[in-house]
């Protein structure tokens, strides 16, 4: 294991020759094994809970729970917290599309009279990280191909490509560490790029596969023997060339860090777009951690950040409430006076037959096939449907109570006339 974790074997024609590591190469190596046997019990488990509980194929509909990790500023922030932050960018937009874009698309539409409303955009940001071919993403995968390619010379390219966007910032001080900052939807976060490269490759070498695959327990050879992607990695460390001397030096990188997690995190979305998503907006009380404190300017702005205050500026400027043209004379039937009108005469009649309708602003609007409201408007119909559904129950009710009142006067009678009958006889 010593051995393994501390050389590795690169190939010079037809030799292999057995270099030293420096001490923190040696531990990116020991890190990245301890991440792959991680990463391999993950989706062992993954992959068994999944069967035990799995649906049947037939299955077209289901109900999901995406719980996401949040937003992350720490001390010092590296590749995983860009990485995280960059997952959150990607549902902010996702809930921008949802709430605002498509909102207001659909009021396009049906040919609804309405005031668009501006909400903000984060675009740009997604941009600068996944951008290609000059995104931080696209630039981290092309450092770590290059012979000698290092977090040092990734920070300068940096520097170079960015310095004209608005989501991008580097100080005179910040540039002195290899440091750079991005303007989030939910906050500025600096970041490091030390460790970038190593963090990106993220390669299991050789000497530590062949280690774990002929591993003393069972159940870590099973994990290793069996993965398709083992084989492939062992393949390619074998395959690739690596200079002596190049402290974190380049060579064919087939599937980096943040490629896998591109990937990954576009196959989420691809699923949350063909659903209906609702979305839980988590609020941090305070920076601080501390329980029982609230401060309040952080909280607004995170709600303005997130969109929240756009989202019910919507919900109130707008129709929240939409329904089908047949559901809603269905649903409001015993309200409308001339059921045999079309639908803009029973929805003008119903607006005038109601003074509280009338006193809002613009209540309803008819669409090509949904009829919107206010959700003033739709309350107010609730509100008379339950008075008329009460009186119509006290209705039944004494309709009720007098059916079974005169059966029982009847059995009543009967009884008496049977009875008198008999005494008589």
């Amino acid at each position: 294991m010593e051995t393994s974790m501390t050389t590795r074997r690169i190939k010079a024609g037809l030799d292999h020759v057995v270099v030293k590591l420096t001490a923190s190469h040696a531990a990116v190596a020991r890190d990245v094994v301890a991440k792959t046997i991680y990463s391999r019990v993950f989706d062992y488990l993954v992959e068994r809970i999944n069967s035990a509980v799995a649906a049947a194929a037939s299955a077209d509909r289901f109900i999901g729970v995406v719980d996401i990790f949040g937003f992350e500023i720490f001390a010092t922030n590296s590749l995983e917290q860009l990485c995280i932050n960059y997952a959150n960018e990607k549902l902010q937009q996702l809930f921008a599309s949802f709430v605002f874009d498509m909102e207001q698309r659909e009021y396009v539409q049906e040919a609804i009279e309405w005031t668009f409303v501006s909400f903000p955009s984060n675009d740009e940001c997604v941009s600068l990280v996944d951008g290609r071919p000059m995104g931080l993403f696209s630039l981290l995968d092309e450092q770590c191909l290059v012979p000698r390619g290092n977090d040092t010379q990734l920070a300068a390219k940096f520097y170079d490509t960015f310095s004209g966007s608005s989501c991008f910032q580097s100080s005179k001080l910040q540039r002195g560490h290899g440091q750079f900052a991005v303007v989030h939807y939910a906050g500025t976060v600096v970041y490091s790029t030390a460790g970038f490269c190593d963090k990106n490759k993220d390669s299991v070498h050789p000497e530590a596969l062949e280690l774990l695959v002929g591993s003393t327990l069972p159940f870590v050879t099973s994990l290793f023997r069996t993965s398709p992607t083992s084989s492939h990695m062992r393949k390619h460390s074998h395959s690739s060339k690596r200079q002596s001397s190049g402290g974190g030096g380049g060579g064919a990188v087939s599937s980096s860090v943040v490629i896998k997690f591109k990937s990954q995190l576009t196959t989420l979305l691809e699923l949350l777009h063909a659903t209906v998503p609702h979305f839980v907006r988590c609020i941090k009380p305070n920076d601080m951690l501390h329980p029982a404190e609230f401060t309040a300017p952080r909280v607004l702005e995170q709600l303005r950040c997130s969109g929240v205050l756009e989202a019910v500026k919507i919900s109130r400027a707008g129709y929240p409430v939409r329904m089908p043209h047949a559901i809603f004379q269905r649903e409001f039937r015993p309200l409308l006076t001339d059921k045999t009108a079309d639908l803009a005469t029973q929805v003008a009649a119903l607006t005038a037959a109601h003074a509280d309708l009338g006193a809002l602003d613009h209540p309803f609007q008819i669409g090509l096939t949904k009829v919107f409201m206010i959700q003033a408007a739709y309350q107010h119909l609730h509100r008379v449907q339950v008075t008329l559904q009460g009186a119509a129950t006290g209705t039944l009710q004494r309709i009720g109570r007098g059916f079974v009142a005169r059966r029982r006067f009847r059995l009543v009678r009967s009884a008496i006339v049977t009875v008198q009958s008999w005494l008589r006889s």
